[in-house]
């Protein structure tokens, strides 16, 4: 059924809230386990909506948390999907209180190792503009930082030791404004990576001090040698 009525039109989430209103059974499953919110999801192919997310953060704790744990073979768990493609798909703009809802379901609890991978493909996928926005007037910070401390609040490591760290991210794209934020979160700049490949990478001290050559590279080493 769900197939049926996805197969021309967009607005997925309003389609599946539509049928559960209608008294469909949410909880029921087909033969393989799969269930109407699930089948949504694997309907929308590589694409999320924020519509889909709020109906199934809506759809009762049991039924939400049942979803959300889903496993299948496009998508091996359906929490960590949709999480990433929060941060990496340009076409999803999730609000703040959607992600809130996500990061802090009822009766689930984040695996460390998961939240990690988001942060990560967070910074990894962030775009310029994303790093170098200044929050609004009366805020005191970007809508992209306040998704990144949901992540660090559900308990995200801030310091992981790959290369990919987020503090090394910020110094690499010469974003000042992303570097201030992750030294007050508490980024490390002398924060060893892990040895791969035969190959050592340097701190994010270390690399600001090679590129430090301009303006912005010199104002971002003073801000990793004057932490505290």
């Amino acid at each position: 059924m769900i197939t049926a009525y996805t197969d021309e039109v967009d607005d997925y989430g309003s389609i599946v809230l539509k049928l559960l209103s209608l008294g469909a059974a949410g909880d029921t499953t087909d033969f393989c386990g799969r269930n109407i919110l699930i089948l949504a999801y694997l309907d929308k192919d590589d694409s999320l909506s924020e519509d889909l997310l709020d109906v199934t953060l809506s759809s009762g704790e049991n039924l939400a948390v049942a979803t959300i744990l889903a496993k299948g073979e496009r998508h091996p768990q359906l929490a960590l999907w949709c999480l990433i493609h929060v941060f990496t798909n340009e076409s999803i703009s999730v609000n703040i209180e959607t992600l809130q809802r996500l990061l802090f379901i009822p009766n689930y609890q984040w695996k460390q190792p998961d939240l990690d991978e988001a942060l990560e493909w967070a910074f990894g996928c962030a775009l310029d503009s994303e790093l170098n926005e200044l929050p609004d007037q009366d805020e005191k910070y970007s809508p992209f930082q306040k998704k990144v401390l949901l992540l660090v609040k559900a308990g995200a490591n801030l310091n992981t030791e790959t290369y990919l760290n987020p503090l090394m991210r910020a110094v690499t794209e010469r974003s000042i404004p992303t570097v201030k934020f992750l030294l007050e979160l508490g980024a490390n700049p002398n924060l060893k990576v892990a040895k791969r490949w035969g190959t050592d990478f340097p701190t994010p001290l270390q690399a600001a001090r090679a590129q430090a050559k301009d303006r912005v590279s010199q104002e971002i080493l003073k801000l990793l040698l004057e932490w505290p």
